[in-house]
């Protein structure tokens, strides 16, 4: 089980890479907006949540 989850996480990262490779910038880019706006979204709702119990 532990060997598949490791391939599978090789594969993901070969697969990045290749995608890199081919010059996908764009793409790369709004995936990390994205990534950043969720962040960002949950650490917000995770602050007005503490802001509240602290009442």
């Amino acid at each position: 089980m532990e060997g598949r989850a490791t391939r599978n996480r090789e594969l993901r990262t070969y697969q990045k890479k290749r995608r890199n490779n081919t010059g996908e910038f764009k793409e790369n880019l709004i995936d990390f907006f994205f990534h950043i706006l969720g962040t960002a979204i949950i650490s917000v709702i995770l602050i007005y949540l503490l802001s509240l119990m602290s009442k």
